[in-house]
């Protein structure tokens, strides 16, 4: 599990993780920073695979990631994509740094 310390510096007011997920005012202000709800969930508080796929891909559809499965276009959809290859996202330090804490959560928790 992620502990707060490991992550880079939380971003908004809101402590409900979907809701700042789904406020373009977060994405629009800092793409480096997390939800403020992802960046308090210390080893104690477990995050749904939902919610770090959510996270996850949020950041990549802000760096213009085309989507290849059905469940992404869904969610995300491909409008201004421009990168097909995950690994040629232009992504920041701090964002491939949040990338990769993610994916380190989503692997302990065996998300699919």
């Amino acid at each position: 599990m992620l502990a707060a310390s490991r992550l880079t510096r939380p971003c908004g007011r809101n402590t409900d993780v979907q809701a700042e997920l789904k406020s373009s005012r977060v994405a629009a202000r800092d793409r480096s920073c997390l939800p403020l709800a992802f960046a308090r969930a210390g080893a104690g508080q477990l995050l749904r695979c939902q919610i770090l796929w959510e996270m996850r891909n949020t950041i990549y559809k802000e760096n213009g990631y085309c989507f290849h499965t059905q469940r992404a276009i869904e969610a995300f959809g491909n409008a201004g994509c421009l990168h097909d290859d995950a690994a040629k996202v232009p992504l920041n330090k701090a964002e491939k740094h949040n990338v990769s804490a993610i994916k380190q959560a989503e692997y302990a928790k065996g998300c699919a």
